[in-house]
């Protein structure tokens, strides 16, 4: 006689065969699958056990409810009887039914309606309840198997959590605001709420009143505060087992409640609980695990040797992302923040630089910041930290942050040689005005370059200079204040150590801020008055294409010519000037230069000038000054030589020499006699001396005062004119 599928998979249940599993999987007739589904609990194996619960994963059906329901009050006695001891996975299989209680739908589902489901989920809390009053041991053993079952992300379960009692913290509504009413008949109408009645208008009188206000929502009254689970001394009576639970449990609110319990009410018994645990809750999901495990830790620092690994894992972790849980690395580095704990610090020194330069606005970097500047400053050096990481922390919101910044600018000044790029970023950022003298030691005697930033002229393409004239042109003239003016005083400093480069000034005059130029002429002048620039190349800046450029060289040639500084060449070259304007002004300024010079330096001038119209306009001046008062023609012998040999190859200016000579000559025999000793050294040199018409004069020297003894015969020919010929003397 064959056995029939029912009693094969019966037997291969009682002989904890895992196969029965497969054959109550195919089992479809719902009029029986519920009575199997007892039947093969009923044999008390292990396989057993697994086969109905796989069965059960999808207990809403014909067959499989019925089923469901039976085995779920079987256990329930079962497990509430004092006098039974149901094995291991009987408590399996009742945390499963449970937890599929909790899973199944308000509403219900065909064919359980949602009454049944509440009342069943209503048993199931009946039953935990139960267990916790009369078997502690298998009430924390439910408890664990529902817990640890229990995702990150399974949604709020009816009976686990309250069990657990958490429950969503309340929005208080905004207080109501209190309107004063009039009650009394008797309050002063100055007292009431509103406008003087005697003080409106006829308009304003006839106006429909406001709408009353609406009520404000009546206030919540507050949530009590958590109690803990049912039956906490139950949870708390194993600190360890409870810490251990606490490791398995990944949902939140039972996370955070599980380390609620530890912390509160397990008390000093978490002190006999392995050290170990607590590390291993570092890397717990929860933050409430998190801050459970560091407490511990903490407290025991002073006892045990800290595990940097172990919380530099943590820190890490806590400030990962967009939102660091500050409150973790706040407590992490409070831990650390011992005599003891320096290797440990220094090895979290990358993660805290991180932090701090990606959160370096928020608040919760006022903690690290501190920490780093009392214990690891002199460990953040380069390349662990840089000039730019430097300057973004100078530039930060926070004041904690930017004394941090301001700190390491200073370390990296000294350390690390500066770019072009960072020492404009370093003048752009608020460290000029925050720290002006850290800039300024940053820039002019920093320890990294001895001789400071002076910026230079390149040589040639490409040359190696960190802070060229060009690029500090550009970055005076965009510079805000500040910084424009923290690197207006280096420069001075630097000139006035006589170090600065004439061509970087001259640079810097052609600037196209005003500001900017202002600070080229500014050094410019201080190095013609040092002696680094010529002063005969001033002129040149009257050609500039800006007009203060041009008002400060007039001011300044003038200036000079008043105190006698300004050299001849410098005047020659501004009459050679291009512009009609600047030669109007170097006329102007030979005038008044001539006028201020005594007779002899006059003389000087005017027989040095290789300009035609200069030397004829010292020669005026020397007949104006010497009117009336005699003429003294012997001073102005080396005036004569230059004009004869160099500039005076116009006509006029032939003219007006010749006319001169005339005149002098025939007004005394002192005078012609030196005219013709001119004449005679004339002679004698390669002078271009156009000779008839200096005979001519000699002869009518001759002829007018005989007295005089002239270099040659004098004869009368045909038309009455005379003539001569030369004889030496």
């Amino acid at each position: 006689m064959t056995a029939s599928p029912a009693d094969d998979l019966l037997a291969r249940a009682r002989n904890d065969d895992p196969a029965c599993a497969t054959l109550l999987a195919a089992c479809d007739d719902p009029e029986t699958l519920g009575e199997l589904l007892v039947a093969v609990h009923a044999t008390g194996t292990p396989s057993a056990a697994r086969a109905v619960a796989e069965v059960l994963r999808r207990p809403f059906r014909r067959g499989a409810w019925q089923g469901f329901k039976r085995l779920f009050k079987l256990l329930e006695a079962r497990l509430v009887d004092e006098d039974a001891t149901p094995p291991d996975h009987d408590l399996d299989l009742f945390a499963a039914l449970v937890l599929t209680l909790d899973a199944a739908p308000r509403w219900g589902t065909q064919p359980v309606g949602p009454k049944t489901v509440a009342y069943l989920q209503r048993r199931a809390y009946r039953a935990l309840k139960a267990l916790g009053r009369s078997r502690p041991a298998r009430f924390r053993g439910v408890v664990e198997r529902l817990l640890s079952a229990l995702g990150p992300e399974t949604p709020s379960s009816f009976v686990v959590l309250r069990v657990l009692r958490t429950t969503e913290t309340p929005t208080l509504a905004p207080a109501a605001r209190l309107v004063p009413l009039a009650d009394n008949a008797l309050t002063p109408p100055d007292a009431l709420a509103g406008p003087d009645l005697l003080a409106l208008d006829d308009e304003a009188l006839v106006r429909p009143a406001p709408p009353p206000a609406a009520e404000a929502p009546p206030l919540r009254p507050p949530s009590p505060p958590w109690k803990g689970p049912i039956f906490v001394e139950r949870w708390v009576e194993d600190p360890a087992w409870l810490v251990g639970l606490l490791l398995r449990v990944t949902h939140p609110r039972a996370a955070g409640a599980l380390a609620w319990l530890c912390e509160e009410r397990a008390g000093h018994g978490l002190l006999a609980v392995d050290l170990d645990r607590f590390y291993d809750l570092l890397r717990h999901p929860a933050p409430a695990a998190w801050r459970l495990g560091l407490s511990q830790v903490a407290q025991r620092a002073r006892r045990e040797r800290l595990r940097a690994g172990e919380l530099a894992g943590l820190l890490e972790r806590a400030a990962a992302g967009d939102a660091p849980d500050w409150p973790v690395v706040a407590d992490v580095l409070a831990v650390l923040d011992q005599a003891d704990a320096e290797a440990e610090l220094a090895s979290l020194l990358p993660a805290l630089r991180d932090l701090v330069l990606r959160h370096a606005a928020h608040a919760g970097v006022d903690p690290i910041v501190d920490l780093l500047r009392r214990r690891l400053l002199a460990r953040l050096v380069p390349p662990l930290v840089g000039w730019d990481a430097a300057l973004a922390l100078a530039a930060a919101p926070r004041p904690a942050a930017r004394a941090l910044g301001r700190d390491l600018v200073a370390t990296c000044a000294d350390l690390v040689p500066a770019t072009a790029t960072q020492l404009e970023a370093l003048l752009a950022g608020p460290l000029p005005q925050d720290a002006p003298d850290l800039v300024q030691r940053a820039l002019v005697r920093p320890a990294a370059r001895p001789g400071g930033y002076r910026p230079a002229v390149a040589e040639r393409p490409g040359a190696p200079e960190p802070w060229l004239a060009s690029q500090a042109a550009t970055a005076l003239d965009r510079l805000p204040e500040p910084g424009f003016q923290a690197l207006r005083r280096a420069l001075l400093t630097f000139e006035e150590q006589g170090g600065l480069d004439p061509r970087v000034a001259l640079t810097l005059v052609g600037a196209t801020t005003r500001r900017a130029r202002a600070v080229g002429l500014e050094l410019l002048g201080s190095a013609v008055a040092r002696g680094g620039h010529p002063g005969v190349e001033l002129p040149r800046l009257l050609s500039a294409a800006h007009e203060d450029v041009v008002v400060w060289a007039r001011e300044r040639l003038e200036a000079d010519a008043a105190a006698g500084r300004l050299p001849n060449e410098a005047l020659y070259r501004v009459l050679d000037a291009p512009a009609p304007d600047a030669q109007a002004f170097g006329r102007a300024l030979v005038r008044a230069h001539l006028e201020r010079f005594e007779l002899a330096e006059l003389v000087v001038f005017c027989a040095e000038s290789p300009d035609a119209a200069t030397s004829d306009l010292g020669i005026g001046l020397y007949e104006e000054r010497l009117r009336g008062q005699g003429f003294d023609l012997r001073a102005l012998v080396p005036m004569f030589r230059i004009l004869l040999l160099r500039p005076a190859t116009a006509r006029a200016e032939k003219e007006r020499l010749y006319g001169l000579l005339r005149r002098w000559a025939l007004e005394a025999e002192a005078h012609a006699r030196l005219v013709v000793d001119v004449v005679g050294e004339l002679v004698r040199t390669e002078s271009k001396v156009d000779r008839s018409r200096v005979v001519q004069l000699l002869a009518l020297v001759a002829d007018r005062l005989p007295a005089v003894e002239v270099p040659f015969r004098v004869t009368t020919v045909f038309d009455g004119r005379r003539a001569g010929a030369w004889t030496s003397r």
